[in-house]
């Protein structure tokens, strides 16, 4: 059963695989659950599309705490930046 954070990312994947031309999108590591990576497995059958590629980032913690901790959102116009 998909969980309220996996569904919004479940339907975000079967617009990417049937609705876009290019077949090309960014997951930023939600997949590993064990419920999504079937669900999209069922996804890409139905839109006749396979994963051909999977790139991997390990990235150390404390590189992750220091750029959450540095990241500034612009209220206005929603850009992000890095202080």
């Amino acid at each position: 059963m998909l969980g309220k954070i996996d569904g919004p990312v479940c339907d975000l994947v079967r617009y990417k695989a049937v609705a876009c031309d290019d077949h090309h999108f960014i997951d930023s590591g939600r997949l590993h659950w064990v419920e999504v990576p079937a669900t999209l497995d069922e996804m890409l059958a139905e839109a006749n599309t396979t994963v051909e590629a999977v790139i991997n980032l390990h990235v150390p913690d404390e590189v992750l705490v220091e750029r959450i901790s540095g990241r500034r959102v612009h209220s206005a116009s929603g850009r992000s930046y890095h202080v």
